[in-house]
């Protein structure tokens, strides 16, 4: 018989202020229940059938007022209203089964930590270092590391089970993106984890492109200049109070932006010019010219494939090329039109 938690318990409490009235024996105890169609269940009790007869999952406390018993229920007041001999004493016995309390349900327990936390590890021999089977699917491909004590880094996946040997496993992830996998022991935290903050933006030796003026400083004395094109610089000192020092200008954090190499298909810069009365876009792989004739345009598109390096000069050619021949094209439509006009043609693209 499929019982829910409560009706389970509602049935039991039932049956027993029943008994309590009644004060029979055990050998009447299933009167009540044939009474109302319940023949059968385990063991004549409401609790059995619920549990399968699995007494750690009974759902009520069972007080011990008895030593030899191998069940809960047999070490408390149901053996001992089995063994009373009067029917008083059986309905006494029978009232206090009756309001037996209820288990607290315990709580599953949670991590201590969750995903997007930053965490500094405490000691690093107590991780994973192949992974681990609870974590499989939740982390991204990335290379594995070995935690380093005192270094900060951001949960990015917890296992949905705590394991019986170690609790929560944590993946972690470090600002290079290489990936650990340890577990926290919160009673002994020296071996786990413990809360941070994100580590600064920036560190020494990176490199990066101001946006802003540097503090006292004008814009293009400190922008580094490379084979004519702006590149980056590379970060020397960062103070306490924030301030970030690079090729002798100093800056905050908001006026800076990370250096990233491009493609070597892509242009160095985006950028759109005028050249010979064409306008020149470049954008990413991309050169794009067009050319402006009697209130037309003309455009042509040349891309760099992946597997080639940029080159301006090869970009502007093609582009160039295709947008001529597309103004060629309109033009020797335009005199075809204009001839066979003159000649009474009908077919302005008969050849003349």
């Amino acid at each position: 018989m499929n019982m829910a938690r409560e009706e389970a318990i509602r049935n039991f409490r039932e049956h027993w202020a029943s008994l309590a009235i009644t004060g029979v024996d055990k050998d009447h105890k299933d009167d009540y229940l044939k009474r109302h169609g319940y023949s059968g269940i385990q063991d004549n009790c409401f609790l059995c059938e619920f549990t399968d007869r699995h007494c750690k999952e009974c759902p009520v406390e069972w007080p011990v007022t008895q030593k030899d018993g191998v069940f809960p229920c047999c070490n408390s007041y149901f053996w001992d209203w089995v063994e009373a001999k009067t029917p008083e004493e059986r309905k006494r016995l029978a009232a206090i089964i009756r309001d037996l309390p209820e288990k607290v349900e315990k709580k599953e327990p949670a991590p201590d930590f969750k995903v997007g936390d930053w965490v500094k590890v405490l000691e690093p021999g107590y991780y994973f270092p192949n992974g681990h089977s609870l974590l499989d699917g939740k982390t991204p491909d990335l290379p594995q590391e070995c935690p380093v004590a005192g270094k900060p880094y951001e949960i990015i996946a917890i296992s949905d089970n705590q394991d019986s040997s170690y609790g929560f496993i944590y993946a972690l992830r470090s600002k290079n993106n290489t990936i650990c996998q340890i577990h926290h022991t919160s009673s002994c935290q020296k071996r786990g984890l413990e809360p941070t903050t994100a580590p600064a933006r920036y560190q020494v030796g990176d490199k990066v492109v101001p946006v802003r003026k540097s503090i006292g400083c004008s814009f293009d004395q400190h922008m580094m200049e490379v084979g004519g094109k702006k590149k980056y610089f590379i970060i020397n000192e960062i103070r306490d109070n924030g301030d970030i020092w690079l090729n002798g200008g100093k800056y905050r954090e908001s006026d800076l932006i990370p250096y990233v190499e491009k493609p070597k298909n892509h242009a160095p810069e985006n950028k759109t010019f005028t050249e010979f009365g064409a306008t020149f876009i470049l954008n990413g792989p991309a050169t794009v010219c067009i050319i402006p004739v009697d209130g037309r345009k003309f455009k042509g598109i040349a891309k760099c494939a992946p597997e080639d390096a940029w080159d301006e000069s090869v970009g502007k050619g093609w582009a160039g090329l295709r947008a001529m021949q597309k103004l060629l094209k309109a033009t020797e439509k335009n005199l075809k039109r204009n001839a066979a006009q003159t000649a009474g043609w009908s077919n302005p693209n008969q050849d003349g």
